[in-house]
């Protein structure tokens, strides 16, 4: 009797880890989503796809293609190809079994992130309205603006996302509004484009060429350029290392006096490899799904810069 009753418990509690009920796998997704929060993205990852393959949960199938997807972007190519190929088809499932922000993933994959200025998106709008229907007021917020994808991506930008910000500062600049320009520069380097902290810090360096030492701004616009273009060193900008070699070997922008040591540190930055793209943001909504920003905006190629900071090096040693 006691081994029937053992045997039993044992397979409840396999029935419990394969078919859990709604209140474990809301535990389960408040845990794992605090993972997400905590940044350990690989363990989240593997996580939520055995509950997306084994447990059949749809917000976790939501959940696994987004952190699949965002780390693929910076591989770019065909691992990206293929990570978009399968997030398009498991954000359409995970949205047909009431996952809302799997169609707010699909509006943000197929938004067209500034490659023209004015065009009708049929396919973001679409899942603009279902994400909408859903109860996603933001994505209501989107259609209101209009069909104008700049419109939404201003709309996207004044929610606080990073990769609209980096897209509209760029807008901007080509449209010769550089305070306005700055301004959304500003905010995408503060919410962590790196892209967007290495151009503020280019900004503000060069102003430092041309600026009086008397003048009381300048000490002031150096702290600035040099925390900006610090910081984009430190996440993986080359140029922004590169940049920084240069300040400390010649010395530029608020560079006092040359200091060779900190030079080789920063051009043994600018040589390694570089990061292409970056990944959107990443948020957790009230079911605990993930929700992604725009993607941002592209780094620049910076093919040419490893070869020139191995150079500053073999002159500095």
């Amino acid at each position: 009797m006691r081994r029937l009753i053992a045997l039993g418990l044992v397979v409840l509690a396999g029935l419990a880890v394969v078919f859990p009920p709604e209140w474990i796998r809301k535990h389960e997704r408040r845990w794992v989503g605090q993972l997400v929060l905590n940044d350990h993205l690989a363990t989240a990852r593997r996580l939520y796809g055995a509950m997306a393959y084994v447990q059949r949960d749809p917000v976790a199938l939501n959940n696994y293609h987004a952190l699949t997807w965002a780390h693929a972007v910076p591989a770019g190519g065909k691992v990206r190809k293929n990570a978009s190929r399968a997030a398009d088809q498991a954000w359409r499932q995970a949205g047909k079994q009431g996952v809302a922000a799997a169609y707010w993933n699909l509006a943000m994959f197929n938004i067209k992130r500034g490659r023209k200025s004015k065009r009708s998106d049929r396919n973001t709008t679409g899942w603009l309205r279902w994400a909408a229907r859903s109860g996603i007021a933001e994505a209501q917020i989107l259609l209101d603006a209009g069909d104008d994808e700049y419109d939404r991506i201003r709309e996207l930008m004044q929610l606080g996302d990073r990769g609209a910000a980096a897209t509209m500062a760029s807008v901007l600049w080509h449209k010769q509004r550089p305070a306005e320009s700055r301004a959304a520069l500003r905010q995408a380097a503060k919410a962590g484009h790196i892209a967007s902290m290495a151009r503020l810090g280019f900004l503000l360096a060069n102003q430092l060429d041309v600026d009086d030492k008397v003048d009381p701004k300048h000490a002031e616009r150096a702290a600035e350029a040099e925390k900006w273009l610090t910081r984009a060193a430190k996440a993986g900008h080359v140029l922004a290392a590169y940049r920084l070699g240069q300040c400390h070997a010649e010395p530029a922008f608020y560079c006092e006096t040359r200091d060779p040591e900190q030079a080789l540190a920063w051009f043994t930055r600018a040589a390694r490899p570089y990061p292409r793209f970056q990944p959107p943001e990443i948020d957790l909504d009230s079911q605990h799904a993930i929700r992604l920003g725009m993607m941002p905006r592209w780094f620049i190629n910076q093919s040419d810069i490893a070869a020139k900071a191995q150079q500053a090096i073999d002159e500095l040693q």
